[in-house]
């Protein structure tokens, strides 16, 4: 056995062999990848046996305090080339049987697959899936996880499938070859939302088409829900995100600034952590605004759950980035839905699946830091107008992005694989 597999702990052997699907992401925990976390307790607290394959170690020392409660185990894959001189063992539950082979023996000359890690990894994973009771992978993000969960999938044996969300299947340093024969090789394929099912589809062709399914992230509405005992903030202005350029920040910067000059009452807290935080220090000096826009840094999703509830109004002025980088499906619009915060953003890739304009938020265009403000000023005067849309978000929320409906269609999905894999087991001897 590898040396990775023997420093894991064991487990017995009807757990061993139990239908377990194993969830492949680049880096678990990842302090801003909240709806994959969301995903896997829902599916933990479904009766979905999961093990979790990380490619990387966290670089995050905050974490959620929900990430206790994962009862899966997570596994780091090996990025050592020293590992190229194991000899790797693979046992199979259903009939006993044990074999050993050299790494080099397993390595596949994938074409397109060009770092090597990624196929180390890949044969980790494959030795270690089976031993797991792993019959179906699903990874995250179409990039190196699906690469890894792909290659793995065709050395042992095992389906996979993957979810695609945004930077994966926009940028421009995407290998649109290698995300087609991704897309043709999986089971199936989840995206989340139908703006990028659209742009999957023509990626794939015609004939893949049919197997890209959209299907929207999810949050927990029990936690994330109106508090009226929680009084709001008057003025406050929330945003969210990674301080990267697809989240237009600078521009909502610009709005705060006109908000000063035609003399509202805000304050604005913009909370993450990102490569443009100097930048946008920056100009939020250069622009007089220190003592009314207030970089936060990174903060745990739970004591985002209450700043959500005492903001006044929610902001995301979202672009396409010069590299085509674009927001997926933003989880912390959905969030504000859930607790009946009203909010702001723009018309970019799947946010209008979430916001309708004046019934669930307001859209205003990408890139005008004056119609933003404008936007904004409406809603910090207007009490009625954020009551409604508060509602009505909400109301939509509930509709559309509860996550036990929508972990529970991915449920079936793995269970159909499950199912599948236990009939050709017998052909498979």
């Amino acid at each position: 056995m590898s040396q990775l597999a023997t420093s894991l702990p064991k487990r017995d052997d009807k757990d061993s062999c139990a239908a377990t699907v194993g969830y492949v992401l680049k880096r678990f925990p990842s302090l801003s990848q909240t709806f994959i976390l969301n995903e896997i307790l829902e599916l933990e607290r479904e009766g979905v046996a999961l093990e979790i394959f990380s490619l990387l170690e966290p670089n995050d020392a905050l974490r959620h305090d929900m990430i206790r409660r994962v009862r899966g185990s997570v596994t780091y894959l090996p990025h050592d080339f020293a590992a190229k001189e194991w000899t790797i063992r693979e046992e199979r539950c259903r009939d006993g049987t044990v074999r050993e082979r050299r790494f080099e023996e397993l390595v596949p000359g994938e074409e397109g697959v060009r770092a090597s890690s990624l196929r180390l990894k890949a044969v980790a994973l494959a030795a270690l899936a089976p031993l797991r009771g792993v019959r179906h992978l699903h990874a995250h993000f179409g990039t190196a996880a699906t690469t890894v969960a792909m290659l793995a999938g065709q050395l042992a044996g095992i389906p996979y499938s993957f979810t695609a969300h945004a930077k994966d299947i926009y940028h421009e340093s995407v290998d649109r070859a290698l995300l087609r024969q991704k897309i043709s090789r999986a089971n199936f394929v989840v995206t989340v939302s139908d703006y990028n099912r659209q742009h999957l589809a023509a990626v794939a062709g015609e004939a893949l088409a049919g197997k890209i399914l959209r299907l929207y992230n999810g949050i927990d509405l029990t936690r994330f829900r109106p508090d009226p005992a929680i009084e709001r903030e008057a003025s406050l202005i929330l945003a969210v995100g990674r301080l990267v350029e697809k989240k237009g920040l600078l521009h909502l910067v610009h709005a705060c600034r006109l908000l000063a000059d035609w003399k509202s009452s805000f304050r604005c807290l913009i909370v993450g952590d990102g490569p443009e935080r100097p930048s946008l220090s920056e100009r939020i000096g250069a622009l007089g605004l220190n003592d009314r826009v207030i970089l936060m840094g990174a903060h745990t999703q739970e004591w985002l759950l209450e700043t959500l509830k005492r903001a006044t109004v929610l902001v995301l002025p979202s672009v396409v980035s010069a590299t085509g980088d674009r927001d997926g499906l933003p989880t912390v619009l959905l969030e504000a839905l859930g607790v009946g915060l009203p909010a702001i953003s723009t018309a970019v890739a799947g946010i209008p699946e979430i916001i309708d304009h004046e019934e669930t938020g307001l859209l205003v265009p990408p890139a005008d830091p004056e119609r933003l403000a404008r936007a904004i000023q409406e809603l910090l005067t207007r009490p009625a107008l954020r009551q409604r849309l508060g509602r009505q978000g909400r109301s939509k929320a509930e509709n559309a992005f509860d996550i036990r409906k929508n972990a529970a269609v991915l449920r079936d999905l793995f269970s159909r694989t499950a199912v599948d894999q236990a009939l050709l087991q017998p052909a498979m001897k």
